[in-house]
């Protein structure tokens, strides 16, 4: 017979032994529910009670959870299949095929101009950078407002730069 910790043991009723269960600590407890061990220091360091602090984390949501909630209310929007596409490739080929489409884009444009007018080949690029830019949003979690926001920056500026022309 082996005399190891497995054949010394097997037979112990662990109902008969001494064992103690510690409680978990608060910050053991925010722990669990996602926060930083930071957070807890910032409420014990302000004079909030351990009794408090458990309180509170029970009282919590897991912080991961709640991100992914918000996450899929934010991209509810997003076509599904835009979100499939972009899940497969992943961000590095998304963003290298977006560069590529933006490329296209250009060349697109330059010739457009040459001819004086739209051609279809331009509204095809058009589509095919939005809906890299799209994929890129949502792989990269970037909200629409939050571009929106530097849009109206960039078209704010430009129109000063003009009005500074037309005075001149």
């Amino acid at each position: 017979m082996e005399n190891n910790e497995y054949t010394k043991n097997k037979n112990v009723d662990l109902n008969e032994t001494n064992l103690r269960i510690r409680k978990l600590t608060p910050k053991e407890c925010f722990r669990l529910m996602g926060f930083d061990d930071r957070d807890v220091d910032v409420l014990s360091e302000n004079g909030i009670s351990n009794t408090q602090l458990y309180k509170m984390a029970g009282n919590s949501i897991v912080v991961n959870v709640l991100e992914g909630i918000f996450r899929n209310l934010i991209w509810m929007g997003t076509d599904t299949r835009l979100k499939k596409i972009a899940e497969h490739y992943g961000i590095g080929l998304q963003l290298r095929q977006l560069a590529e489409e933006c490329c296209e884009l250009s060349v697109e444009a330059n010739h457009s101009a040459r001819k004086g007018c739209f051609t279809i080949g331009l509204v095809e690029e058009m589509a095919d950078v939005e809906i890299m830019m799209e994929q890129i949003k949502y792989l990269c979690d970037i909200r629409q407002k939050d571009i929106d926001e530097v849009k109206n920056r960039k078209i704010e500026r430009q129109l000063e730069r003009i009005a500074k022309e037309e005075a001149c």
